[in-house]
């Protein structure tokens, strides 16, 4: 089964992607969150992967140990441009996107 995430606004669902559904499918929609949002419906917390944080001291233990293995991230001057070039993109490409939404939803750009 196919999964699509949307946003319910002004009584329709708009999905986030593109779907090619037959005409009349059938559809299961639940209220939700995203599974890399921190607040979930049951109110549990989450971690970005959707697994639940070390909260007993032997699991909290374990992860600092993982987390101490973790090697310095160093960028060449190079690498780094680069990023923040992607980084640059990134940001108008949302910009753009965003100015897109709010004129779909009526709101002035």
């Amino acid at each position: 089964m196919e999964t699509v995430l949307g946003t319910f606004r002004d009584g329709q669902v708009i999905l986030e992607r593109e779907v090619d559904w037959p005409n009349g499918a059938s559809l299961e929609v639940r209220l939700g969150t995203s599974p890399h949002s921190a607040s979930r419906p049951d109110g549990e917390d989450r971690c970005f992967d959707g697994s639940r944080p070390p909260s007993t001291p032997a699991e909290i233990e374990e992860w600092l140990k993982w987390f101490g293995t973790i090697e310095p991230f160093d960028w060449s001057d190079a690498e780094r441009s680069r990023f923040e070039q992607a980084l640059h993109e990134s940001d108008e490409i949302s910009k753009a996107d965003m100015l897109k939404q709010w004129s779909v939803d009526g709101a002035s750009a």
